[in-house]
């Protein structure tokens, strides 16, 4: 049927034109690289002073610095605009709810389901969270490799890239010294994969 089985920089374009930032931010955060599932609540604890101008701070058991494209950041501070540095970035808005709760984070599931499902209409395919964030990852991979298919190269990118994906430490030795049989080698084999695979669907 000719669907790309990614969410691709155009369809991140697509979200800013169109959707409101209060949905569309939390699908360009996932393909940056924040994590937000049962364990990690990157996105939902995301609060107004974590984001300095195109960068991101996280500060939970992964601290890392993730960088935003100039129109992603600027799309994603309308979200900060009249509120304290202390508040999160996604707030429950409903006029319904007490203000105790409104300084409560989202619920991942509100964020996930309720909010992201939007952007199945605009996009014409319905991401997951998986999916976007594998996108991003292969996306952030082509984009260091221009076109590189050297495999030195490529492991090189992966590297860099499981660190902004809060994979592995942004402290942490080299990916080629994982054992072969650990969870990140494996992890990295999946990902030259899917990179490959990546390559056919999308010119970046």
């Amino acid at each position: 049927n000719g669907e790309v089985p990614f969410v691709t920089i155009d369809d991140i374009h697509e979200i800013m034109n169109r959707m409101s930032a209060s949905i569309g931010a939390i699908v360009i955060l996932i393909f940056r690289g924040l994590r937000e599932n049962k364990y990690h609540k990157e996105i939902s604890t995301l609060k107004v002073g974590d984001i300095k101008g195109n960068t991101i701070q996280t500060n939970d058991d992964m601290p890392r610095t993730i960088t935003l494209a100039e129109d992603e950041a600027k799309y994603i501070s309308r979200l900060c605009k009249g509120v304290s540095e202390d508040d999160y970035v996604f707030r429950n808005e409903s006029p319904k709810i007490s203000e105790e709760d409104r300084r409560k984070p989202l619920k991942t599931w509100a964020l996930l389901n309720k909010r992201m499902r939007q952007v199945d209409e605009v996009l014409g395919k319905k991401p997951t969270y998986n999916m976007i964030r594998k996108s991003g990852e292969v996306y952030s991979i082509a984009k260091q490799l221009n076109g590189n298919t050297d495999k030195v190269e490529i492991i090189r990118a992966i590297d860099q890239c499981f660190r902004q994906y809060g994979v592995i430490p942004s402290d942490s030795e080299y990916i080629m010294k994982y054992k072969g049989n650990s969870g990140i080698a494996k992890r990295r084999r999946q990902l030259t994969k899917l990179y490959q695979k990546y390559t056919e669907y999308v010119t970046v």
